[in-house]
């Protein structure tokens, strides 16, 4: 049985998800791996009594996108680019994680700085977009590049911001949660745990143990100690003023979409809100006429090796009130720890499946939800987005 859990099913054959691996199968290697429960694997004996229905061997994982964090920079650092973070999700603009950094004449030099890192078993980050806001932006292919924390080596996590290491409470960010222990069962070395209770099987301690362990992600193998920092220059010109920005008027924009404008948090996807007190800009920018000057927000995309990416792609079920996958029964991504997925290395052989597999492509279409070019679409929300802008006021 071991070896046949090496073998996906046969994606032509919807049946053969309830039977054994043929010649034309692929690997299991669908990122909703862990979704369904292949009967094959006890198709003789389905319930305890007979010897069937155990299925501890298998090991299911959820994956999760990548992280991004900002850096207080204006506390003391432990040293050069270890700094404790300020809020999770967002990145700083001049040192600040959200509202408005103004400058005057018409030229300025800004400073984006964050840490970032893939899941512990996703590892490493692959791609990375920055949009300055102002039609620029920087592109990262292909890069393997490393986690960037401020601590690595540690065998403990904030226990609401996985991947995050710690040695302690204090050094884990506001509503981050407490600093527990990345902890897994010694003989089955992909369970989590908490104590070697959750180790028994079957509610019989069999002799596996619950210990931490520093998982990849934190290792220095994958993980230094310091902050991603981009500089850009921003210009603010009369032919701004006179027109070659669109005027920002009264807009708003959702937290998590600058393309998006609303009036009220309901114009806005869960959970984003509508952020009715803060001023940004849509991707291109736009002029301020009150007060003279350009604004610009800009915008920061990071995906990892295994195609999932930040921002938040979820929606809520029409009727139902529930944060579900893709939306109303037409995308079949599970996202249920947020983020978006691109789902366009995944063969065109997938699309003859039963309907209600959670499946990245259906009816032949392959979906891309980390697509940095989506402009109007309120459903794919890749991108980060920094809540405030930077205004600059027009050259003398």
């Amino acid at each position: 049985i071991s070896g046949r859990c090496l073998f996906g099913q046969d994606q032509n054959n919807p049946a053969s998800y309830d039977q054994g691996p043929s010649s034309s199968s692929l690997p299991p290697t669908d990122v909703t791996a862990g979704s369904y429960t292949p009967n094959y694997l006890d198709k003789f004996a389905t319930t305890p009594a007979n010897g069937g229905g155990d299925y501890s061997f298998l090991a299911y994982y959820t994956p999760r996108p990548p992280q991004i964090a900002a850096p207080d920079t204006s506390q003391q650092c432990a040293s050069s680019g270890q700094c404790p973070v300020s809020q999770v999700g967002t990145f700083s603009l001049e040192g600040a994680s959200e509202g408005k950094v103004a400058y005057i004449g018409g030229q300025a030099i800004a400073t984006i700085r964050f840490y970032g890192w893939a899941a512990d078993n996703q590892a490493g980050l692959k791609d990375m977009w920055i949009d300055w806001g102002d039609g620029a932006t920087q592109q990262f292919h292909d890069e393997r590049m490393k986690n960037k924390k401020p601590m690595c080596g540690a065998t403990s996590e904030c226990s609401a911001v996985p991947g995050l290491g710690c040695q302690s409470d204090k050094d884990c960010p506001p509503a981050g949660g407490k600093c527990v222990p990345t902890a897994f069962c010694t003989q089955k070395s992909s369970l989590t745990c908490t104590s070697d209770t959750d180790c028994y099987e079957n509610g019989l301690d069999v002799g596996d143990k619950c210990a931490p362990r520093l998982t990849f992600g934190n290792s220095d193998s994958d993980c230094e100690q310091n902050y991603f920092e981009f500089t850009h220059v921003y210009l603010c010109s009369r032919e701004d003023q006179l027109g070659d920005l669109a005027k920002c008027g009264n807009k708003k924009y959702c937290s998590d979409n600058n393309n998006q404008v609303c009036t009220k948090d309901s114009d806005c996807a869960k959970p984003g809100k509508c952020l009715t007190n803060i001023d940004m800009a849509s991707p291109q920018g736009c002029f301020d006429e009150t007060n003279t000057a350009c604004r610009y927000t800009p915008r920061v995309l990071l995906k990892d090796n295994w195609g999932w990416c930040t921002g938040e792609c979820r929606v809520e079920d029409l009727g139902s009130g529930f944060m579900g996958p893709g939306f109303a029964g037409f995308n079949k991504i599970l996202l249920p720890n947020g983020g978006c997925y691109d789902g366009t290395g995944i063969k065109q052989i997938n699309n003859n499946v039963l309907s209600d597999r959670p499946i990245a492509i259906k009816n032949g279409n392959v979906y891309n939800m980390c697509d940095p070019g989506q402009t109007t679409n309120n459903v794919y929300r890749p991108w980060v987005v920094f809540q405030g802008a930077l205004q600059l006021g027009v050259a003398p």
